[in-house]
């Protein structure tokens, strides 16, 4: 699906794609994540294409599986590989309601994402453009 999103994107240099959820790397298993990475990569060559930092919890955990069951762990090498790649101009956050709801809390999944980036030197400026002025920017508000 990622590659498709890569053609599309190639094919419509004015055409801004924003890619959902990390492009949903499989968080859960590991499975398939050299694939990701290498498609991720080539995204971020692609100016008109911005990524958006949501469903990682959702997308760790099985419908049967307990409530608020998953370990940020699961998501930091999605995370920095994105920031590395992007920068920290085209990914924003999500908090991806009322999704999440069916399997953490919106409080848990923004403040882990906070603790961890702040850990990692995120600055001001950085936060602000992850929570608030990539997504302007994006939407032209």
């Amino acid at each position: 699906m990622l590659q498709c999103v890569f053609t599309l994107a190639s094919a419509f240099p004015d055409l801004r794609f924003l890619v959902d959820h990390l492009g949903k790397p499989d968080v859960r298993t590991g499975e398939g994540r050299a694939g990701w990475t290498t498609t991720i990569t080539a995204l971020s060559t692609l100016p008109n294409v911005w990524m958006k930092l949501s469903g990682l919890d959702e997308n760790a955990q099985l419908p049967s599986d307990p409530f608020d069951s998953w370990a940020f762990l699961q998501f930091q090498a999605p995370i920095a590989h994105v920031l590395d790649t992007f920068g920290w101009n085209r990914v924003m956050f999500s908090g991806n309601w009322v999704t999440v709801s069916h399997y953490s809390s919106y409080q848990r999944w923004h403040s882990t994402l906070l603790d961890y980036l702040l850990e990692q030197g995120a600055t001001q400026n950085h936060l602000y453009k992850l929570f608030r002025g990539n997504a302007e920017s994006f939407h032209h508000l």
